[in-house]
Order: C-alpha cells, then sequence, then structure tokens
C-alpha cells in the first residue's frame, strides 16, 4: 500500500508545481480563456472588448472568430421509432460573442443576454451572448 501513498504524495506535488501564474505579471487582464475579450489595463474604465462579427453560421458552419457562439438550436426527440419531428428552429444564425457581467462585458452598443440552445437534441446548454 506504501508504493500508492508515494505515488499519490509525487502527483499532487507535481500538480502543486504546475502553477504558471507570476505575481510579477504586469500583462492586463484577458477575461476567460476563451472569451477572447479585452478589457485594457485594470482600473482604466475603457471597455476595448471587440465586437460581436454576426457572421452567418448553422449546424454545419462553426463561428470561426475565438469567443463566438452560433446562434442556432432547435430541440429534437430521442431518435426511437415512435418519435416526432424536431421542434421549430430557433435563433438568428449569427455569431455572438460570449459574455458574463463583469468579468467579459460585450463591446459598447450591445448587450449580454442569457439563452438556450440545443444542438439538434432532447437537451440543451444555457449561454451568455452579446446582442445588438
Amino acid at each position: 500500500m506504501r508504493p500508492f501513498r508515494l505515488i499519490a504524495t509525487l502527483m499532487l506535488l507535481t500538480m502543486l508545481g504546475c502553477d504558471n501564474s507570476s505575481s510579477d505579471d504586469d500583462t492586463p487582464d484577458a477575461g476567460p480563456p476563451d472569451s477572447g475579450v479585452n478589457t485594457g489595463p485594470p482600473d482604466s474604465g475603457v471597455n476595448t472588448t471587440p465586437a460581436s462579427s454576426f457572421a452567418a453560421c448553422s449546424f454545419e458552419q462553426e463561428c470561426t472568430t475565438r469567443g463566438e457562439r452560433c446562434y442556432v438550436s432547435q430541440e429534437c426527440p430521442i431518435a426511437t421509432p415512435d418519435a416526432g419531428p424536431c421542434a421549430p428552429e430557433t435563433g438568428d444564425r449569427l455569431c455572438h460573442r460570449h459574455c458574463s457581467i463583469p468579468d467579459a462585458p460585450c463591446a459598447p452598443g450591445e448587450k449580454c443576454i442569457e439563452v438556450s440552445i440545443s444542438p439538434r437534441a432532447d437537451y440543451g446548454w444555457l449561454y451568455s451572448l452579446c446582442f445588438k
């Protein structure tokens, strides 16, 4: 049983030593990792977040701009012999930037709205996206 304790301890120490953060880092806060948000230097009061591209997209054609999601949704029943048809499609088939208040705000002129997106399935997820 002792080798397992040794391995577990070594794994824990390795994970703790993998922290890449630095207290000397002067770079501005860039928001969540995949948000593509730049809020400028801390305390600058300037929102430099780029606007959503509002590029056309679909279930088959995803957004190409980092930090954006296609707003297209369609709920469908589980595939069984007696399953009914899918519900009507919702969404505008445009690429919207991810957002969250106050960590990842939208660009000026856009507002953050929570929407449900279902990928042609019987389930869906809630996303916060920027809308005009």
